[in-house]
């Protein structure tokens, strides 16, 4: 086998690992995570402005992964460690990795915070999140008003171009689980 054709094979299976992405329900976050499917990562060198503007985020847990950010390149996915008690502000990781070169397609994270009903939406509230969050989804209605639960969700990245401070953001329910 020629040295252009093995290139070839390894180009073609690194597409190949890179659209072989999870759904939602599959994908699994840990506590004090927050994974981010994005659009263009190609190599870990293109990469690395990216994981620098990411690592200037005030609530990293920079002790984890090298100042707090995992890039996985072919997977096309950015996992950010979260420093326990600061707020996260998620149109700041939108922004940082937009200034990086990079398309932020879907954030997933796990959250804890009291349900609240208003009308026929449902309002999470959470000391973790600096927006608002609303939620959507599966499971919603089986949730008492004002119970505390564990979520985990994902969010369309794109809609956070457009939210401004004070505006909820909508996540999608993946799973919730009430604690005893």
């Amino acid at each position: 086998m020629n040295w252009r054709r093995l290139l070839v094979l390894m180009a073609v299976g690194a597409a190949t690992v890179a659209h072989a992405e999870e759904t939602p329900q599959q994908l699994i976050v840990p506590p004090g995570q927050v994974i981010v499917q994005v659009k263009g990562v190609v190599c870990s060198f293109c990469a690395y402005g990216t994981e620098k503007n990411l690592a200037k985020l005030t609530f990293l847990d920079h002790s984890q992964f090298g100042d707090g950010v995992l890039m996985d390149i072919y997977a096309n996915r950015i996992t950010l460690a979260l420093a326990p008690d600061a707020p996260l502000d998620l149109r700041g990781i939108y922004q940082a990795i937009k200034k990086g070169g990079y398309d932020p397609q879907m954030i997933y994270l796990r959250l804890s915070g009291t349900v609240t009903r208003q009308a026929d939406r449902y309002v999470l509230r959470t000391a973790k999140v600096r927006q608002p969050v609303e939620l959507i989804g599966q499971g919603l209605e089986q949730v008492p008003d004002q119970q505390v639960v564990d979520v985990q969700a994902h969010l369309d990245a794109t809609q956070l171009s457009s939210v401004q401070e004070g505006q909820p953001v909508t996540m999608v329910v993946d799973t919730v689980e009430h604690p005893s």
